[in-house]
């Protein structure tokens, strides 16, 4: 993605084996030196991993993250890789195939833990640490656009109000950037413009006048010992829940 540029590796890590934790204390002995590209193995395995690392400072349209993959993006998260993260011994997130960042805060030195579980569907797996730069407002802009870009694409039809105005704003949205000298001033100016556009324009007057109505209710589940164990279960209700 065009807002995401590298910011540096994390070398600093170690790893040890584990059964089921019991508790959200990692264990205090057993490390052993992670390396770049080193694979886990075993089904249904877990491990935790130590990181220390210090982030680096940042502009004012940008945030630091540390970056993970697992080569299994895109793919099923309840049967792949799955992880807590930890900071200054509470679990802030859960990390999956589907969820990849942990937005941190600059200029600090961090000793964060994973406690990472294999999934049942694998016998080894990559496990890729690395710190990226996201541009938080390009990011934004880019959602706001591609929100509304999509219903097009899968929604709305092409002889459609909502359709011909939807496209029609996007389209002056677009007409507002200057994409000749990126990450200037003004390159940033262009881009505030058309947020400020389509979030006065599109989002506040158009958006809320159709005559469907759609009620949602946030949720989570839990499916008892579905293609896992139920110690599994257990461990699903605590990334789900916390």
């Amino acid at each position: 993605s065009q807002f995401f540029t590298y910011a540096g590796s994390v070398d600093d890590i170690e790893y040890v084996e584990t059964g089921y934790k019991t508790d959200d204390n990692p264990p205090t002995e057993g490390w052993k030196k992670y390396t770049d590209r080193m694979r886990f193995f075993g089904n249904d395995k877990h491990y935790w991993l130590k990181l220390h690392f210090k982030t680096p400072s940042v502009t004012k349209h940008q945030y630091v993250a540390l970056t993970t993959a697992t080569g299994y993006e895109g793919e099923r998260d309840t049967i792949n890789p799955q992880c807590m993260v930890f900071i200054d011994g509470k679990i802030v997130q859960a990390l999956d195939t589907n969820h990849s960042l942990v937005r941190l805060e600059p200029d600090r030195e961090y000793q964060i833990f994973i406690y990472y579980y294999m999934g049942s569907d694998h016998d080894a797996c990559e496990f890729r640490m690395w710190l990226s730069y996201i541009d938080e407002t390009v990011e934004q802009l880019y959602y706001d656009m591609f929100v509304p870009f999509q219903a097009c694409r899968d929604v709305y039809t092409e002889n459609s109000y909502e359709f011909a105005n939807t496209v029609k704003v996007l389209e002056q949205a677009c007409n507002m950037l200057d994409l000749n000298y990126p990450y200037t001033e003004a390159y940033y100016d262009r881009i505030c413009q058309a947020g400020k556009f389509l979030k006065e324009e599109y989002y506040e007057k158009e958006c809320g006048k159709s005559d469907s109505i759609t009620s949602y209710v946030g949720h989570t589940h839990i499916d008892i010992a579905w293609q896992w164990t139920i110690a599994q279960t257990k461990e699903k209700v605590q990334r789900s829940f916390s």
